[in-house]
Protein backbone atom coordinates (compact mmCIF):
# COMPACT_ATOMS: atom_id res chain seq x y z
CA UNK A 1 0.00 0.00 0.00
CA UNK A 2 1.07 3.54 -0.63
CA UNK A 3 -0.29 6.04 1.85
CA UNK A 4 -0.93 9.56 0.74
CA UNK A 5 -0.38 12.06 3.54
CA UNK A 6 -1.76 15.58 3.27
CA UNK A 7 -1.19 18.35 5.79
CA UNK A 8 -3.84 21.06 6.02
CA UNK A 9 -2.94 24.65 5.14
CA UNK A 10 -3.11 25.68 8.78
CA UNK A 11 -0.92 22.70 9.83
CA UNK A 12 -3.46 21.46 12.37
CA UNK A 13 -4.67 18.38 10.53
CA UNK A 14 -2.92 15.56 8.80
CA UNK A 15 -5.00 13.44 6.44
CA UNK A 16 -3.84 9.89 5.84
CA UNK A 17 -5.52 8.54 2.72
CA UNK A 18 -5.71 4.77 2.89
CA UNK A 19 -5.92 2.64 -0.22
CA UNK A 20 -8.28 -0.15 -1.22
CA UNK A 21 -6.96 -2.79 1.17
CA UNK A 22 -5.96 -1.90 4.76
CA UNK A 23 -4.38 -4.79 6.64
CA UNK A 24 -1.27 -5.91 8.53
CA UNK A 25 0.99 -5.41 5.51
CA UNK A 26 0.42 -1.67 5.94
CA UNK A 27 1.44 -1.42 9.58
CA UNK A 28 4.92 0.10 9.09
CA UNK A 29 3.77 2.82 6.68
CA UNK A 30 0.70 3.54 8.80
CA UNK A 31 2.72 3.70 12.02
CA UNK A 32 5.24 6.07 10.43
CA UNK A 33 2.46 8.36 9.13
CA UNK A 34 0.85 8.54 12.58
CA UNK A 35 4.21 9.15 14.29
CA UNK A 36 4.91 11.93 11.79
CA UNK A 37 1.61 13.62 12.66
CA UNK A 38 2.37 13.33 16.37
CA UNK A 39 5.89 14.74 15.89
CA UNK A 40 4.39 17.70 14.01
CA UNK A 41 1.97 18.24 16.93
CA UNK A 42 -1.14 17.98 14.77
CA UNK A 43 -4.49 18.54 16.49
CA UNK A 44 -6.23 15.96 14.31
CA UNK A 45 -5.28 12.91 12.30
CA UNK A 46 -7.94 12.10 9.74
CA UNK A 47 -7.96 8.58 8.38
CA UNK A 48 -9.61 8.87 4.98
CA UNK A 49 -11.27 5.53 4.22
CA UNK A 50 -13.11 6.59 1.07
CA UNK A 51 -11.08 4.30 -1.21
CA UNK A 52 -10.87 1.44 1.30
CA UNK A 53 -13.01 -1.59 0.49
CA UNK A 54 -11.28 -4.17 2.73
CA UNK A 55 -10.20 -3.87 6.34
CA UNK A 56 -9.11 -6.64 8.70
CA UNK A 57 -8.74 -7.03 12.46
CA UNK A 58 -5.11 -5.93 12.45
CA UNK A 59 -6.13 -2.67 10.77
CA UNK A 60 -8.77 -2.15 13.46
CA UNK A 61 -6.06 -2.70 16.07
CA UNK A 62 -3.75 -0.22 14.32
CA UNK A 63 -6.49 2.41 14.35
CA UNK A 64 -7.14 1.87 18.07
CA UNK A 65 -3.42 2.05 18.84
CA UNK A 66 -3.14 5.25 16.79
CA UNK A 67 -6.08 6.70 18.73
CA UNK A 68 -4.50 5.91 22.10
CA UNK A 69 -1.05 7.20 21.09
CA UNK A 70 -2.50 10.39 19.61
CA UNK A 71 -4.58 11.04 22.72
CA UNK A 72 -1.34 11.11 24.74
CA UNK A 73 -0.37 14.26 22.83
CA UNK A 74 -3.88 15.81 22.67
CA UNK A 75 -4.48 14.80 19.09
CA UNK A 76 -7.83 13.44 17.89
CA UNK A 77 -8.16 10.64 15.32
CA UNK A 78 -11.15 10.95 13.00
CA UNK A 79 -12.37 8.29 10.57
CA UNK A 80 -13.61 9.84 7.34
CA UNK A 81 -15.82 8.48 4.56
CA UNK A 82 -15.91 4.74 5.23
CA UNK A 83 -17.61 2.86 2.38
CA UNK A 84 -20.48 0.46 3.02
CA UNK A 85 -18.56 -2.72 3.85
CA UNK A 86 -15.93 -0.92 5.92
CA UNK A 87 -18.67 1.06 7.66
CA UNK A 88 -20.40 -2.20 8.61
CA UNK A 89 -17.16 -3.56 10.07
CA UNK A 90 -16.69 -0.36 12.09
CA UNK A 91 -20.26 -0.58 13.36
CA UNK A 92 -19.85 -4.26 14.27
CA UNK A 93 -16.96 -3.41 16.59
CA UNK A 94 -18.67 -0.23 17.90
CA UNK A 95 -16.00 2.16 16.65
CA UNK A 96 -18.58 4.95 16.65
CA UNK A 97 -18.19 4.90 20.44
CA UNK A 98 -14.44 5.38 20.18
CA UNK A 99 -14.02 7.67 17.16
CA UNK A 100 -15.69 10.52 15.39
CA UNK A 101 -16.78 9.02 12.07
CA UNK A 102 -17.61 11.42 9.23
CA UNK A 103 -19.79 9.73 6.63
CA UNK A 104 -20.29 10.48 2.95
CA UNK A 105 -23.72 11.68 2.00
CA UNK A 106 -25.61 9.11 0.01
CA UNK A 107 -28.99 9.55 -1.57
CA UNK A 108 -31.83 7.61 0.05
CA UNK A 109 -32.67 4.35 -1.64
CA UNK A 110 -36.13 2.79 -2.08
CA UNK A 111 -35.33 0.21 0.61
CA UNK A 112 -34.90 3.03 3.14
CA UNK A 113 -38.60 3.74 2.74
CA UNK A 114 -37.86 7.37 1.95
CA UNK A 115 -38.62 7.34 -1.77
Amino acid sequence: MVLKVITSDDSREQIIQLTEKFDFEDHLLFRDAVRDAMAKKMQRVILDLEETTYIDSSALGMMMLAKHKCEEVDCEVILKHPRDMVKRVLETVSFEKQFTICLLYTSPSPRDGLL
